[in-house]
């Protein structure tokens, strides 16, 4: 039987710990929170179960996806995936078209930098040269 009660989903915690702060969360399902990016869900701060564990394998079917098979729109449930950039939604997973000045990581699912900035510190000696006779 799916679960379709709705809660804040945390991509991390702090000190071991959901945020206090929940306005703008998206509301979300268990499965669409835990099996995507989720580390906890819901009001109680429910652990996700760890990916490959036996409690995972029956929440999720594949990363990506409900246990009926649709995909989870992880662009819409954790919508700050793709920081400098714009997520876009795909069939289990998701990617990151990057805005300009960053380029999508190895696996296209963050922006980073695309220039790395150099700062380097320059002195200039001016010499005054006197002949004295």
């Amino acid at each position: 039987m799916t679960d379709h009660r709705v809660g804040a989903c945390y991509r991390q915690l702090l000190g071991g710990r959901c945020s206090p702060v929940t306005d703008g969360r998206p509301q979300t399902t268990r499965a669409a929170c835990c099996c995507t990016m989720g580390v906890a869900w819901g009001p109680a701060c429910q652990p996700c179960p760890i990916s490959g564990s036996d409690d995972y394998k029956q929440l999720c079917m594949e990363s990506g996806l409900h246990v009926d098979g649709s995909d989870i729109d992880e662009c819409k449930t954790l919508p700050d995936l793709c920081r400098n950039g714009q997520c876009v939604n795909t069939m289990g997973s998701y990617r990151c078209l990057c805005n300009k000045g960053f380029k999508a990581d190895a696996s296209n699912t963050r922006c980073v930098g695309k220039y790395k900035i150099h700062t380097h510190k320059i002195v200039i000696f001016i010499g005054v040269k006197m002949d004295i006779a």
